[in-house]
């Protein structure tokens, strides 16, 4: 039996409840084996959020301030590859350094970012949002980047555009009157022939 896809609040706030628990062991004083207990325990509580989001419809990376990718789902890994050891610039723009236009200062500062993107990588064209992810004490210390698709759109809309503009250019050349009215049997378009 398949579960609801979780919205993407559900999902920021158990990944918040999961740093908050993580931060709470780390900042114990345990004995290291009642740590390592801890640690299989949140381990074991993190998979299901995990495989959760490797099987969300949209991408989903998870990354630090210094853009050391820390978890991209399948979705991500199909489109790019696997991230291996590469910071998310290096891995996106194969560039050596962070890059200018991104938005990730305005997220560790605690905005949501909600962006669009063109991948020269694969020439697909994403609508991204940026969430900070805090942990228990309300320190930023990471970002959850969403990847929903949207270039089948963006073509459709680039069709439909081209197709307006054809449209206007047959009619204002046309010799023919051409027109369209609304509900009401108002004009809504006269070509420039009926002048």
């Amino acid at each position: 039996m398949n579960s609801p896809i979780p919205t993407y609040e559900e999902l920021e706030y158990k990944i918040k409840k999961l740093e908050q628990e993580l931060a709470a062991c780390r900042r114990s004083r345990m004995p290291t084996g009642a740590r390592k207990k801890s640690d299989r325990y949140l381990a074991k509580k993190h998979e299901p959020f995990e495989k959760t989001l490797d099987y969300f419809p949209y991408g989903i990376i998870i990354a630090d301030q210094d853009g050391n990718i820390e978890f991209v789902n399948s979705p991500i890994r199909y489109e790019f590859g696997d991230p291996g050891t590469r910071k998310c610039y290096e891995y996106f723009h194969d560039l050596s350094e962070p890059c200018s236009w991104c938005p990730s200062a305005k997220v560790f500062q605690g905005e949501t970012i909600r962006w669009n993107w063109h991948s020269p990588k694969n020439s697909r064209d994403y609508e991204l949002v940026d969430i900070p992810l805090f942990s228990s004490d309300g320190t930023i210390i990471s970002k959850l980047e969403v990847f929903k698709d949207v270039t089948a759109h963006k073509r459709t809309e680039n069709a439909l555009r081209e197709s307006e503009e054809k449209f206007r250019i047959l009619a204002e050349n046309s010799a023919d009157v051409i027109w369209s009215m609304d509900a009401n049997l108002g004009f809504t378009y006269l070509s420039p022939a009926v002048e």
